[in-house]
């Protein structure tokens, strides 16, 4: 039988930190989720993948939670003030170096893909599922 798939206190810890850096006050629906609750979804998602992929997720979560020591910020992601996690995170976006700048971006995309397929961000942001074209596609 396969044991559920789950992340440790501090990756979940972090990844909701992750999240909170990410989204902020600049999605305002009224009934947006958590960054705790996007964590725990993206959590679900991640354990439906082969276990290669969950053990190569879970290594790029550590990877940018411990990455502001090698940046010189003398803690680790979730102990940063916000404006520091933004730093960061700008740092690594900006990076010369192409790992960096992957793994920020997979995480990124992994963070916004779950949260605005969220139902009540999807009614924020006006999205309801159909099609804009009247015609049908040739």
């Amino acid at each position: 039988m396969t044991q559920a798939f789950s992340f440790s206190t501090a990756g979940r810890d972090f990844l909701a930190a992750f999240v909170a850096t990410m989204i902020g006050d600049a999605a305002l629906a009224p009934d947006k989720p958590s960054p705790e609750a996007v964590a725990r979804e993206i959590e679900h998602l991640i354990g439906r993948l082969p276990a290669l992929h969950r053990a190569g997720f879970g290594l790029v979560l550590r990877a940018i939670e411990m990455g502001p020591l090698v940046f010189g910020y003398r803690r680790a992601f979730g102990r940063l003030k916000p404006e520091e996690r933004l730093e960061y995170l700008r740092r690594l976006e900006e990076s010369e170096n192409y790992v960096q700048r992957a793994l920020s971006l997979m995480l990124k995309t992994a963070v916004f893909l779950t949260y605005f397929s969220n139902p009540a961000v999807e009614a924020a942001i006006g999205y309801d599922h159909h099609c804009l074209l009247q015609s049908p596609p040739r």
